[in-house]
């Protein structure tokens, strides 16, 4: 609403931004992180929307800021895992970084990009970490693959450096990850580890999002023909519920 509400003039996101502290606790327990990865970074990414909105009062922007620096992304905080929950984790606290201006933090996480490229890709373009969840081992490459290019987008904007076209000292890429999970998202029954399944509710729809960002960036034919007769590309809903990004 916040971002709807900047782009149509609308001066009632006001109140949206400034929900009471009440609301502004973090939960404790098992995939918290990794849930408050994947949804939160929604806040920083819809505040860099509105950041110069004028109806933002002053000291309500500044307790955001504050709670988003020194609370959010301190939850996102130490060496992340190797698997996409990871990816989350970084993705989440540079999408903050890029929203408050830090640099050098974001600099600091490309550096970790640029290992976790070359120690997670393997020569095949595969991602073992992901491959070990078996048959949703589809969906769970998407779901590293989404942050780490979005990871990457925001690298770019920022800083100017391209992790798009990065190789690693040992020849691994994003692009070979990107076209080998292609393989397996035009046919499942590729996959040699059990069964095949795309995942986020049996749906191909999120890889769909993956392709259509990614399609541009490396004008690759087959990207552009896999998406093209899905446009226009929405994305799907959770469990009927409203609609989610998950990175792209």
């Amino acid at each position: 609403p916040a971002v709807q509400g900047e782009l149509d003039g609308d001066d009632a996101l006001a109140e949206v931004v400034r929900p009471p502290p009440e609301r502004h606790r973090l939960a404790e327990g098992v995939g918290v992180h990794l849930v408050g990865a994947y949804v939160g970074n929604g806040f920083p990414m819809a505040a860099a929307f509105v950041k110069d909105y004028k109806g933002w009062a002053p000291a309500d922007k500044g307790y955001f800021d504050s709670w988003l620096k020194n609370v959010f992304r301190g939850f996102f905080g130490g060496n992340p895992v190797s698997n996409n929950a990871g990816d989350w984790r970084i993705f989440v606290r540079m999408a903050i970084d890029a929203y408050l201006g830090d640099i050098s933090n974001i600099q600091n996480d490309a550096e970790r990009m640029k290992n976790r490229i070359a120690d997670n890709i393997s020569e095949n373009g595969e991602l073992p970490h992901e491959n070990a969840r078996g048959n949703a081992g589809i969906w769970y490459t998407y779901f590293a693959l989404a942050p780490m290019t979005a990871i990457a987008q925001i690298i770019y904007n920022t800083t100017g450096e391209d992790l798009f076209n990065y190789t690693a000292p040992n020849g691994r890429n994003l692009k070979m990850a990107l076209d080998k999970h292609l393989t397996y998202c035009k046919d499942k029954s590729l996959w040699p580890y059990g069964g095949g399944y795309i995942g986020g509710n049996s749906s191909t729809s999120w890889n769909y999002m993956l392709y259509e960002a990614t399609a541009g960036i490396y004008n690759d034919k087959l990207y552009l023909d896999y998406v093209k007769e899905q446009r226009p590309i929405n994305g799907p809903r959770v469990d009927n519920d409203d609609y989610h990004h998950m990175a792209w």
